[in-house]
């Protein structure tokens, strides 16, 4: 429910709006559509509080009145990202829950005997983990796909799709590495300066020249790799 005055949105209960005092119950009181730029100052005001889905619901309800506005469309490629974000870290402190649980109970990785009973029981709540924590990955994966299908190029939503593929627990390993490898040669593509794309390549790839060595042939026997100075990571992707 809107303002009918000044189209800000009206919790249940209240009698006068709390922006413009507008008696909500005023006889003369007419139904109107709610005001974009209040729309947008709520979308904010949601962002700030982390409310990712009051959000873009705001943002939502201004693009059915404005469809084409480049920056309603800026702000829900922006409040999507940010949401994506916000359940990928989700997703890392369950990822952070379930190595505590392997290195605390070694009977889950069957290292040391226990009863059977027992045993079934920590591998069930270690995979329920797992399953929770590739949960929140999916999700954030389907904020980043709705980023995707306004904006092909928008960087922070390829990344976060790459982020997603390198961390997701689970078989198919080496195809999600491929993809992962893949997606970080597109945003480089847009941005060859782009950090955290530059870090995970050098974190969880070998440089391409060096296959990982650290060095490369020389006239005088190997010598230091110039492309990743001889750490064997990174490189020129």
């Amino acid at each position: 429910m809107f303002c009918s005055k000044c189209g800000i949105e009206i919790i249940e209960g209240q009698l006068f709006c709390s922006k413009c005092g507008q008696a909500i119950n005023a006889p003369n009181a007419q139904p109107a559509s709610p005001d974009v730029d209040n729309l947008m100052t709520l979308a904010e005001r949601e962002v700030e509080a982390e409310d990712w889905d009051k959000a873009l619901e705001y943002t939502e309800k201004a693009l059915q009145i404005k469809p084409n506005d480049s920056t309603i469309l800026e702000k829900y490629e922006s409040v999507l990202v940010g949401k994506g974000k916000f359940l990928f870290n989700e997703g890392l402190k369950i990822g952070d829950q379930i190595e505590t649980m392997r290195k605390t109970n070694c009977s889950t990785l069957g290292i040391l005997s226990s009863t059977p009973l027992q045993s079934d029981i920590n591998i069930k709540n270690l995979n329920d983990k797992v399953s929770e924590c590739n949960k929140k990955y999916d999700e954030a994966a389907k904020c980043y796909d709705k980023v995707l299908s306004v904006n092909k190029k928008n960087v922070d939503a390829i990344y976060g799709k790459a982020e997603i593929l390198m961390l997701y627990r689970g078989p198919g390993g080496p195809e999600r590495k491929e993809k992962t490898l893949e997606l970080c040669k597109k945003v480089l593509k847009l941005n060859p300066k782009h950090k955290p794309t530059l870090k995970l390549l050098e974190t969880h790839f070998k440089c391409p020249k060096c296959k990982g060595n650290g060095r490369v042939a020389g006239m005088w026997g190997p010598k230091p790799c110039p492309q990743c100075g001889g750490t064997g990571k990174g490189g020129d992707w």
